[in-house]
């Protein structure tokens, strides 16, 4: 497990990873077009997912974002500007038969993507816009 910066806020500093997966993805020449690291955690009933997608300058197709909901193509969007002026483009799904809800904010820095996903109770609602917050804060002080 990687130690938090203390620079982090305690509630981003306060849960330990459950996974981490590293997907490398090339063409038929060998060159890497880009890279995906996922790292999962639990925030008490919170289940939490970090992507960064690293494109390369051999990647040429469109980027596209999207969320992953199987159960329908309902949603919510909404925007968070950071501190240093980054923009946070956040979707929120309505809730699934689990009774979690879903939401996911997307960065885009250089040829990077980044993406926090958080599976929630309706009662963690608040906490969960928090760490969404939180997470795009931090990003964009780096």
């Amino acid at each position: 497990m990687r130690s938090k910066p203390e620079s982090w806020p305690a509630s981003l500093r306060d849960f330990e990873e459950q996974k981490t997966t590293l997907s490398i993805m090339g063409n038929e020449k060998g060159q890497i077009l880009s890279l995906n690291l996922e790292t999962a955690y639990v925030i008490n009933d919170m289940r939490v997912q970090f992507f960064s997608q690293i494109y390369t300058e051999n990647y040429d197709e469109e980027l596209i974002c999207g969320v992953r909901d199987p159960a329908g193509a309902e949603y919510e969007e909404s925007y968070y500007t950071t501190n240093s002026n980054k923009q946070c483009h956040i979707i929120n799904t309505p809730a699934r038969e689990s009774d979690y809800l879903c939401l996911d904010g997307y960065i885009v820095d250089g040829y990077i993507l980044y993406d926090l996903h958080i599976a929630y109770k309706e009662r963690d609602s608040a906490q969960a816009m928090e760490l969404m917050h939180q997470w795009a804060d931090l990003l964009s002080n780096d």
